[in-house]
């Protein structure tokens, strides 16, 4: 038989009437519980002419490096969008004597160059610098994970509970208790 999470929430509310038998199960439901996948929130915005004056030759960034140095954190810890009611991976960038990506988003990773003032027409592009008036109204979202915070302890099944599972098993073996009878239909 398959133990699911909806089996043993039956199993902790109307089927079972034996208190042994709900702690076993609230053992066993337990090991169903893990860490979810963290959901991705928005952290804040920016806009690309936010960044440092282009004439005091500043890093590039690309919008994942830029949400990093505005909010904390690593580039790792966000992705980027055009945005800010969903996640598009997208960036808006700005470029030396290259205006067109303030407009026209490109990958959250790109940048190109280092440091910006290179010299040259679209030698660098950075998601963060005060290089082009057009790029004013340019923004970058900023989402990150965000660990949901549970409300008390959670427990999670490992080595000792799995033998102690199997131990309150073998108990409920010996008084007549099984796994079929505690989870058949009515």
């Amino acid at each position: 038989m398959k133990i699911t999470i909806e089996t043993c929430l039956v199993c902790l509310g109307e089927c079972v009437k034996s208190h042994f038998m709900k702690i076993l199960c609230a053992a066993v439901f337990g090991g169903f519980v893990a860490t979810a996948a963290n959901a991705q929130s928005l952290v804040g915005s920016f806009t690309v002419s936010d960044g440092p004056d282009w004439g005091t030759n500043p890093p590039t960034y690309s919008c994942l490096e830029a949400c990093a140095e505005v909010f904390g954190g690593a580039a790792g810890d966000y992705s980027c969008s055009t945005s800010d009611s969903s996640i598009d991976h997208q960036a808006f960038v700005d470029g030396w004597g290259d205006s067109q990506y303030c407009s026209t988003p490109v990958a959250e990773t790109f940048k190109l160059n280092d440091p910006y003032d290179c010299g040259s027409t679209g030698c660098s592009y950075s998601a963060y610098v005060n290089d082009h008036g057009a790029c004013g109204s340019s923004t970058n979202y900023c989402y990150a994970a965000v660990a949901p915070v549970p409300a008390e302890p959670v427990p999670v099944m490992g080595g000792w509970g799995i033998a102690i599972l199997s131990l309150l098993t073998m108990i409920g073996g010996a008084f007549g208790l099984s796994w079929q009878r505690l989870f058949r239909k009515k």
